[in-house]
């Protein structure tokens, strides 16, 4: 069963994508599904949302395969970023200490701060690696991809500072 089926509750057709196979690898989930070209796969990677860590949907294609992970579609053979991945936005912001407030992705930690390092670090490079972060305030986890471009270590909630997330 795909991840189409956990999320729909059976398994939603793509034109022109079907479902092959699940593998499970060393805690990684890869869900491969078969497409008749890239546009079409790219295609059905943006509209299939992946909200789960370690979760790989892949496409196989003539043209080569692409997947999608949390964090962005990629070409599988090198890695290589091909774009991120569409978060849309949930109806209202929600309080959550682990998902992110606006889109309701998981927000991954940064680990423990390395000695003699400081917390500065560029939103591209958060959106690489799918951490984010929290509110010191209220906690409430935000994910790269949805705090204000404009003021980024600004609760969109409670209008408190924001700090790497780290937990």
């Amino acid at each position: 069963m795909g991840i189409l089926s956990s999320i729909f509750g059976k398994k939603a057709a793509y034109p022109g994508v079907s479902y092959k196979k699940k593998e499970v690898n060393n805690g990684n989930t890869y869900e491969v599904y078969t497409g008749p070209s890239r546009t079409v796969a790219l295609e059905f990677l943006r509209q299939t949302p992946v909200k789960i860590e370690r979760h790989y949907i892949i496409c196989e294609t003539p043209q080569g395969n692409i997947g999608k992970d949390m964090i962005m579609i990629f070409d599988e053979a090198s890695g290589e970023r091909i774009e991120y991945g569409e978060r849309k936005s949930l109806p209202e912001l929600r309080k959550s200490k682990t998902l992110c407030a606006r889109c309701g992705y998981p927000v991954l930690p940064a680990g423990p701060t390395p000695a003699g390092s400081t917390d500065l670090v560029l939103l591209d490079e958060m959106k690489e690696k799918g951490v984010g972060c929290k509110c010191s305030s209220c906690s409430t986890a935000w994910c790269p991809f949805c705090v204000d471009k404009h003021k980024p270590d600004v609760c969109a909630i409670c209008g408190s500072k924001m700090t790497l997330f780290r937990e």
